[in-house]
């Protein structure tokens, strides 16, 4: 494969990518439990950060994926939540530091810099990243005017700011029987500057089919845990808010996350909601507790009287919620181009 202009690459890059959008299914096998919520009023457009442009806010019925129906908040928004242009993705040289990867060469996916040990790990089992002078193989192949034929590429896809999205959120979160495994890049949530949250990135070794045997493209994440899909919606594929303390707890010190603000010491912050409508909090230390989704019951400066919600990990890559106790509408979210 000829690495030109891009075409056939970028096509197996949306394939990829965008397979988060698509991949949404929802257990059948539901009933209210104590995790439940009965409130008309426990999301709120205020809520929302300021700089999010909210273009319809309302209450419709919709279906669960179960059959069932319920309230729905239909909440359609514009992907300007957060401005992500000088975002450090792929450096131009293997003596630098980009953003973050997660790569599986070894076949347990480990976290790293997107710098020389990451490279020299991909070298070992025979990806040719690095050019003899140095410079990483890019895509889009913006720096380098042509790349070989057999090369592997570190992913360094633009953000777009008008694109708009539409998501189904539960008005009262009702639990499952079961608690639902959130699966290979699967969206689980929205964050209250608008950006959605998915699960694990592609596989680097498994996740472009079509490639070279001998190549591997690196969808390369910023310093906070966010990209953009071929289509150019940035999502997070972390909770950025204790992601540097991630960083630390793996001996990661090259890179730190700058652009969302952790959360300070003793503090909780509340960062958005899952896509069953259970919020999702930040803890500078994680409560005791928690339940095999990294949930809680507890009192919250937002909800005084108490609510079920997620707990971002501090330690753990990805440190989002591994799964999810409420249903959820199959279509909870519809991307706009």
């Amino acid at each position: 494969m000829k690495i030109k202009k891009g075409g056939y690459l970028l096509l197996l890059l949306t394939t990829a990518l965008l397979l988060g959008c698509k991949k949404d299914e929802s257990s059948d096998d539901v009933s209210v439990s104590d995790t439940s919520t009965e409130s008309s009023e426990h999301i709120q457009e205020s809520m929302f950060g300021s700089d999010l442009t909210i273009t319809s806010f309302e209450v419709v019925e919709s279906t669960f994926s179960d059959g069932s129906t319920g309230d729905f908040y239909q909440i359609t928004m514009l992907s300007d939540g957060i401005n992500v242009d000088d975002q450090i993705y792929c450096p131009s040289t293997s003596s630098e530091y980009g953003g973050l990867a997660i790569y599986d060469g070894s076949g347990e996916p480990i976290l790293y810099p997107i710098g020389e040990e990451l490279f020299d790990s991909m070298e070992t089992h025979g990806y040719d990243i690095v050019s003899e002078d140095g410079d990483v193989y890019v895509f889009p192949p913006s720096r380098n005017s042509e790349n070989p034929d057999d090369a592997s590429v570190c992913a360094d896809l633009s953000s777009k700011y008008d694109l708009s999205l539409t998501v189904l959120i539960p008005v009262n979160p009702t639990n499952a029987n079961t608690p639902y495994t959130i699966g290979e890049t699967e969206m689980m949530g929205l964050t209250l500057d608008g950006i959605h949250i998915v699960s694990d990135p592609p596989s680097v070794v498994n996740g472009i089919s079509g490639m070279p045997q001998e190549s591997v493209v690196v969808p390369a994440l910023d310093r906070c845990g966010g990209h953009a899909d071929a289509a150019g919606y940035y999502h997070l594929h972390f909770v950025p808010e204790v992601i540097n303390q991630v960083l630390e707890n793996n001996d990661i010190t090259e890179v730190s996350c700058t652009l969302f603000d952790q959360v300070a010491e003793g503090e909780s912050k509340l960062i958005g909601f899952a896509k069953d409508g259970f919020p999702i909090y930040a803890y500078e230390t994680m409560p005791e507790g928690l339940d095999e989704c990294n949930g809680i019951t507890a009192v919250t400066a937002e909800y005084p009287e108490g609510i079920y919600h997620y707990v971002a990990s501090t330690t753990d890559y990805l440190n989002i919620p591994p799964c999810l106790k409420g249903k959820f509408s199959r279509d909870w979210i519809t991307l706009h181009d």
